[in-house]
Order: structure tokens, then sequence, then C-alpha cells
């Protein structure tokens, strides 16, 4: 029994170490991302928790865009409550028009895919920033941003 209320401790801790962090780095600027969400360690209890700015949909709810009412309806809950938490949302594996499309009309505020672009050195996605490739404007209000 001790143990376990030592591992307690350690992750209370560890937890109130974490918060002490994403608030010196937000005090300096830095924009906080949950990566994947939907995923492994990325779960709805984070985005109460943790004061970030963007969240990452994992691939495998952007492909599930095409599989149909579910797939949409899913993505756009996720859109909703990013909106509520004042977040940005990002789609990643973007790797076709129709996804685009689709999450144009969800209001997603930006893509990463092949669709995009393939994966690039720094060096590389350092030139194409300074190109400032666009996506082209497909429809009701939205701004398209790229991530590379």
């Amino acid at each position: 029994m001790q143990d376990i209320e030592r591992q307690r401790t350690i992750a209370q801790a560890y937890i109130a170490r974490m918060f002490m962090l994403v608030t010196e780095l937000r005090a300096i600027g830095v924009t906080l991302l949950i990566d994947d969400f939907g995923t492994g360690y990325s779960s709805l209890a984070q985005l109460h928790r943790i004061d970030v700015d963007v969240l990452k949909v994992d691939r495998a709810f952007t492909k599930s865009l095409s599989d149909g009412a579910e797939g949409k309806q899913l993505f756009r809950a996720i859109v909703s409550m990013a909106d509520a938490f004042d977040m940005k949302v990002v789609a990643e594996g973007v790797e076709t028009s129709e996804q685009l499309d689709i999450l144009q009309s969800l209001s997603c505020d930006e893509v990463q895919g092949f669709l995009v672009s393939k994966a690039v050195t720094a060096g590389e996605a350092a030139k194409l920033m300074l190109k400032r490739i666009l996506l082209p404007h497909r429809g009701p209000p939205f701004e398209t941003f790229v991530s590379a």
C-alpha cells in the first residue's frame, strides 16, 4: 500500500511540474498544441487541464471522413469542442481533395498531409514557407492555412 501511495505522490508532483512548465512556456509566447488528438495519451481530460492553442487531430479521424456521416459527425464534434476551448484545429493526414472539401465545410482551421506536401526537411520547409503556398479558397467563410 505504501508503494502505491508513493507512486501517486510522484505522479501528482510530475503533473504539478508539467502545469508549471506549461505556464512558463505560455508566458514567453510559445504556442502549445496537442498532437495526434484522439489516440494514445491525447485525451479529452487534457483539453480542460492544459491551456493549449492548437488541437492536431489524428489522421485516423481524417481518413474516416470518407466513410460516411459518422466520420463527419465525429470530426464536427471535435471542431466544436476545440472552438469551445478557443483552440485552432489542424487535420493531420489530408490526402484527397474530398477530405479537404469536407474539412472546409466543417470549419477546420488548418490541414496537414500529402495533399499539401510530402514530408520535407527543415530546409525544404523553409523554402516552401517563403513561397507561401496556400490552397485555393473553395467555399463559405474559410481561411485555408497550411501546416507543413
